[in-house]
């Protein structure tokens, strides 16, 4: 469900702007050496992966001519669950760095409220945003123009579960 709100709020924010949402349908590439199947990564290796979303500005590049896999996302989102957390949060983070016009890497938790933003400030430095944790709360990005997205929209028909004590 949160996928499904962060989609529609990010089209509706971006319309007309020269920029465009993806889904997880697409995948984003990191190029690197080539690496057959079956064989497991290694570091240098080129890095293929489903964001749950993305932001694009201006027309899609395609990694190796593929019409599923996007060269030139300007922001990237996850959206944590437990089987996943780690490899968002550290993998695929070190990974999304190395995106050349990648701005942001935006992580949301799907267990509670809470929003964490890595924004590059120059070059090859990127900077932690401070999280987000309250439904009041609005992440700003600035691409073409600037957008907001409330917390309150993200989580709309989310109900967590309660902490047995």
């Amino acid at each position: 469900m949160i996928a499904v709100n962060l989609v529609s709020v990010l089209h509706t924010q971006l319309r007309g702007s020269g920029c465009q949402v993806f889904n997880s349908d697409l995948k984003i590439a990191i190029p690197g050496n080539p690496r057959s199947k079956g064989r497991k990564r290694s570091e240098g290796d080129e890095f293929v992966t489903y964001p749950d979303a993305g932001i694009i500005c201006g027309q899609p590049e395609y990694y190796k001519g593929d019409r599923f896999t996007i060269a030139n996302p300007v922001a990237l989102f996850e959206i944590l669950s437990p089987s996943t957390r780690i490899y968002d949060r550290n993998t695929k983070a070190e990974e999304y760095k190395k995106i050349p016009g990648l701005n942001y890497y935006v992580i949301i938790d799907s267990e509670e409220v809470r929003v964490e933003c890595r924004q590059r400030v120059a070059g090859n430095a990127w900077m932690e945003l401070t999280p987000l944790e309250l439904l009041e709360d609005k992440l700003k990005l600035v691409f073409a123009k600037e957008i907001e997205i409330s917390l309150a929209s993200l989580y709309e028909g989310i109900t967590f579960e309660e902490d047995e004590v």
